[in-house]
């Protein structure tokens, strides 16, 4: 009996633990707001962010965006990335919120995001106006 218990127990930690270990939490946002994935990195070191700036219109990623990541609350610049060709942009900041200001080529004005909370690997979707 009381080796069945023990067996029983082992069970439920060993399903605990599977359970934690495949963890992701995925926010939705309101129309025309951006798109942020959390997921667990595992680690003590400092956050990533790896985002993607695209067209509202249609999707596509916007090559040459210039991305601007800035502290909630104070407007300090932390970080200070263009996209790829794809639209893609990865950025390393410490745990805190965050915005984005986005600057497409070619157009002057730019475009502010959402508050994102960065507290493990974030991925971000930001939609532009065309």
């Amino acid at each position: 009996m009381k080796k069945r218990r023990i067996s029983v127990l082992g069970l439920c930690i060993a399903l605990g633990a599977v359970t934690m270990s495949c963890e992701k939490e995925e926010l939705k946002p309101a129309e025309g707001k951006p798109t942020t994935e959390h997921t667990k990195s595992g680690d003590d070191d400092d956050p990533v962010i790896r985002g993607r700036v695209k067209k509202k219109s249609n999707g596509m990623g916007i090559s040459g965006a210039h991305v601007e990541t800035l502290t909630y609350g104070t407007n300090t610049k932390v970080g200070d990335e263009y996209t790829d060709s794809s639209g893609d942009f990865v950025e390393v900041v410490p745990v805190g919120i965050y915005y984005f200001k986005v600057t497409v080529p070619g157009n002057g004005t730019p475009t502010y995001s959402d508050t994102v909370h960065v507290n493990h690997d974030v991925n971000v979707t930001i939609e532009v106006a065309d």
